[in-house]
């Protein structure tokens, strides 16, 4: 028992001495991963998705991707920047709370319509 409340009291005092586990530098990551149906659009070396149910807007960050390779698919898929590609993002939310700003964190995507890429219905 002495050694767990041992172990307790070490991870505390670790916690006080960690400038990340302050309020100031305090970040909640919330693990549910949900579907998220709207549009990826980047430019400027940043990645944005507008929700379709809320049109919120927040900054997205593909975790199991690099970057220059999501920028390239982008390029190559829309031939510019800032045009919007309809998406369904899997994911869950960071926020930084000292920024007042929300990242969704992309575990995986799926691009839903490419404009001029209809197929004929006959």
């Amino acid at each position: 028992m002495i050694t767990i409340i041992s172990s307790c009291s070490f991870l505390f005092d670790q916690n006080i001495s960690n400038p990340e586990a302050t309020n100031d530098h305090y970040q909640e990551i919330f693990f549910n991963e949900n579907e998220y149906i709207g549009w990826w659009i980047h430019g400027e070396y940043q990645n944005i998705f507008l929700d379709e149910n809320t049109l919120e807007e927040w900054s997205i960050h593909f975790i199991n991707e690099e970057e220059e390779e999501i920028k390239d698919l982008y390029l190559s898929i829309c031939e510019m920047e800032y045009f919007p590609l309809e998406t369904k993002m899997v994911g869950y939310f960071k926020n930084d709370t000292e920024e007042n700003d929300k990242t969704l964190l992309v575990v995986d995507f799926q691009i839903l319509y490419i404009q001029g890429c209809e197929q004929d219905e006959e």
